[in-house]
């Protein structure tokens, strides 16, 4: 199988590179190809917020929309925990490097005023 050209030649006219991925549903937020939305009567597409409620086409969330909302609900919060550990972690590092410098080099005064 031939590498991908490194400079986009050969990429279609108008492409500049590998497509976005596409994100999650908007509706269900699980990914597009494992999404469970139904296509709406009105506008035949799947997964959009304004044809659901009474001021859409009249579409109601199913039982499984539902789970599937939560199970992206519970994950976006697990990564953000995530996130947040290892910012706390880094800030940890950080200090911990600090006091270890300051613990080899006494001097608080820079290198260029110490040596004469």
């Amino acid at each position: 199988m031939p590498r991908p050209g490194l400079f986009g030649w050969d990429y279609p006219p108008g492409c500049s590179g590998p497509p976005e991925p596409d994100g999650p549903c908007d509706v269900c937020g699980s990914d597009l190809d494992a999404c469970c939305c139904p296509a709406c009567p009105t506008c035949h597409v799947v997964g959009r917020p304004s044809c659901y409620g009474p001021a859409g086409h009249g579409l109601t969330l199913t039982a499984e929309q539902r789970e599937s909302q939560d199970r992206a609900k519970l994950a976006a919060d697990l990564e953000a925990e995530r996130a947040d550990r290892d910012a706390e972690a880094y800030a940890a590092d950080l200090e911990r490097d600090r006091l270890e410098s300051a613990a080899h080099h006494p001097d608080p005064r820079p290198w260029y005023e110490i040596i004469p």
